[in-house]
């Protein structure tokens, strides 16, 4: 099949006539994870020698807060606050961890919670959940003790919502989050007889987790095994290009996402997710796979809960959000964009469903819809596909075997391909 009628480059996405045609073939899929056998937790990506965290401790004695990291040799390390959550964001370079599973559950003084993980190549950080407004005291490395190992412990006090802001404003402002992956950089737009272009985005990486199953597997982990089947699939049509997001555990923010697919002139972009239910609803035997599209109004409770969820996810991973950038384009280009954009989003979801309802379980409402930041371009139509329920045990086995994966690739597969055969009969 050809179809390199549906390319288009950035021009027509800024113009009113042509715009409806090609906006129909810039779709963006945004799919929730699967598992298969083999998933593995993702190997940090440190350069030989790096240093490892092998311990943490939070000591709190009403006065101070302290943590304490044990690392394996001294590192350049640095330390910024963000609010709306409060939080205190602590970057290591080439860092890798080897703490227990539970470590960061450990609450104490000022410290509600912590995570931590690989934000890029060689690059890892410790977002610090804050229960209160707190100053840095001290930051420091302190030099190997007789076994050989460094600490660095930071020293917390408690402040007031004020000096916490306007210690904010006297530091440098924190880096924005780049793409990190080879494919990050800006290029041109392809030619108009180019392949169409497609981009699958595996949800969360780095130190962003997502949801974790009953079997203790990490959702980032699950949705990356997941597009790469995805991706093989559709490269052996020959029919596409196709790009990845990320190819690796790093942290990739919404809007780089976003902004990636759009870059690349794409045609169908796919970011991939699993859901998940709280432990007290277990019982209910939630499961099955959903598709979303976005909406400024929730089509149910539902929906808006993993929306807000999701949109979370640059927050976990101690980024500012409190200024994101957004396109400067007229309203009235924009809303005719976006009704477009809407109308390609729903084909698409009919196509995805129709195929998925062959080779596995859908949701009770399989089509659902919600405003996920990552589904916002008003140029590219976006779906986001649950592919199931990691806290469902038996469904979690499931996508965990590869003949599932290997199944239901082929089926989203076949989706874009009617798809596209369905806009080269309109258009012809």
């Amino acid at each position: 099949m050809d179809v390199a009628g549906f390319s288009r480059g950035k021009a027509s996405r800024r113009s009113l006539g042509p715009a409806a045609s090609s906006l129909a073939a810039c779709l963006i899929l945004t799919l929730l994870p699967a598992w298969t056998t083999e998933v593995k937790p993702s190997v940090p990506i440190v350069k030989p020698g790096g240093a490892v965290v092998r311990a943490a401790r939070i000591d709190a004695d009403g006065v101070e807060t302290r943590l304490t990291l044990e690392i394996t040799r001294s590192v350049q390390f640095r330390i910024f606050q963000l609010a709306s959550p409060n939080r205190l964001v602590l970057d290591l370079d080439n860092v890798s961890f080897r703490l227990p599973k539970d470590a960061a559950a450990t609450s104490a003084g000022l410290i509600g919670a912590y995570r931590f993980g690989l934000l890029a190549p060689t690059r890892s950080r410790i977002v610090i959940d804050l229960k209160a407004p707190a100053k840095i005291v001290s930051s420091a490395m302190q030099p190997a003790d007789a076994h050989g190992m460094h600490r660095l412990v930071l020293r917390l006090a408690p402040t007031d919502e004020a000096s916490f802001l306007q210690a904010i404003e006297r530091l440098t402002p924190p880096p924005k989050l780049r793409p990190t992956h080879h494919e990050a950089h800006v290029v041109a737009p392809p030619a108009p007889t180019a392949k169409p272009v497609i981009v699958i985005d595996p949800g969360h990486g780095g130190l962003d987790s997502g949801t974790v199953g009953t079997l203790n597997r990490a959702e980032k982990d699950v949705v990356l095994v997941f597009a790469r089947i995805l991706r093989e699939q559709l490269v052996k049509s020959g029919r596409y290009r196709v790009m990845l997001t990320r190819d690796s555990d790093v942290f990739v923010s919404l809007d780089e996402r976003v902004r990636f697919a759009r870059e690349k002139g794409c045609h169908l972009f796919i970011s991939l997710h699993t859901d998940s239910v709280p432990t007290r609803l277990a019982h209910l035997n939630v499961k099955g796979a959903t598709v979303y599209t976005t909406s400024e109004k929730a089509s149910d409770e539902e929906a808006r809960a993993l929306a807000e969820k999701e949109n979370l996810s640059d927050i976990i991973a101690g980024a500012d959000v409190s200024s994101e950038e957004h396109d400067a384009v007229n309203d009235i280009l924009v809303d005719l964009m976006k009704r477009e954009t809407m109308n390609s989003s729903r084909t698409f979801t009919n196509f995805v469903l129709g195929s998925l309802r062959q080779t596995t379980a859908l949701s009770r409402e399989p089509h659902r819809s919600a405003a996920f930041r990552v589904l916002r371009a008003p140029d590219v139509p976006s779906v986001l596909i649950e592919l199931g329920y990691l806290s469902n045990r038996e469904e979690e086995k499931l996508l965990l075997s590869k003949e599932w994966q290997a199944r239901t690739a082929r089926s989203i597969a076949q989706a874009v391909d009617a798809y596209f055969a369905k806009g080269l009969a309109k258009n012809q």
